[in-house]
C-alpha cells in the first residue's frame, strides 16, 4: 500500500471517530435532556427548563420548543389556579350577599311572632320582609343573568339604552315609598329616540 492509501484510510478513520464521538455526545445529550424532563415532570413547581450541552442547531431548536411548551403549560396552570381562586372568592361574596338578607328576613319573621306587637308594627315588619325578599330575588336573578352571560349558550347582544328611561323606570319603582314619606320628586327628562 502506498502513502496515498494510508492517508485516505487515516482520514476515513478520523472521520469515523469524529462521527462516532459526535453521535455519542448527541446520545448523551438526549439522555441528559430526558433526565431533565423527568425531573421537571416530577417537581413541576420548579422553574427549571431543559438545557442542552450541544450547539447543534436542530437540537437547540428542539430544546427551545420544549421549553416554550413548559412555559405555556405553567402559564395555563397559573391561569387556572387564579381562576379557581377568583371563583372561590366570588362564591364567598355571593354567599354573603344571600346570607345577609336571609338573616334579616329570619329576624323580622321571628319578631312577627311576638304577641306584644301592634298591628302597625306587624305591617311595617311585613313590608320590610317583602322588600328584603324582593331584594334577594333581584340578586338571584342578577346572579342567574351573570351566569348566563358567562356561558357560551347565549349570544350577547349589545344595544343602546336610554339612560333617561332607566332612571325614570327606577324612580317609579320607589313611587309608593316617596308618597308615604311625602317626598316630591321632580325630574326634567329629555326623551330621545335611538
Amino acid at each position: 500500500m502506498n502513502v496515498g492509501s494510508w492517508l485516505i484510510i487515516t482520514i476515513l478513520l478520523l472521520l469515523l471517530i469524529v462521527t462516532f464521538a459526535r453521535l455519542l455526545l448527541f446520545h448523551w445529550d438526549i439522555k441528559n435532556m430526558t433526565k431533565q424532563l423527568d425531573d421537571i415532570i416530577e417537581n413541576f413547581g420548579t422553574n427549571e427548563l431543559v438545557r442542552t450541552s450541544t450547539h447543534h442547531k436542530n437540537v437547540t431548536k428542539f430544546t427551545a420548543k420544549i421549553n416554550q411548551l413548559i412555559h405555556l403549560f405553567k402559564q395555563d396552570q397559573q391561569h387556572t389556579l387564579n381562576r379557581e381562586k377568583n371563583l372561590k372568592q366570588e362564591i364567598t361574596n355571593i354567599s354573603h350577599d344571600f346570607r345577609t338578607p336571609l338573616t334579616s328576613i329570619k329576624g323580622f319573621t321571628e319578631l312577627l311572632s311576638e304577641p306584644s306587637l301592634s298591628e302597625t308594627q306587624r305591617k311595617e315588619f311585613l313590608t320590610i320582609i317583602e322588600k328584603k325578599i324582593d331584594n334577594l330575588t333581584m340578586k338571584v336573578d342578577l346572579f342567574y343573568e351573570l351566569s348566563q352571560l358567562d356561558s357560551s349558550d347565549k349570544q350577547l347582544i349589545m344595544e343602546k339604552q336610554s339612560l333617561d328611561h332607566i332612571v325614570v323606570d327606577t324612580m317609579l319603582l320607589f313611587y309608593g315609598d316617596f308618597e308615604k314619606k311625602q317626598i316630591k320628586v321632580e325630574m326634567s327628562v329629555l326623551f330621545r329616540q335611538f
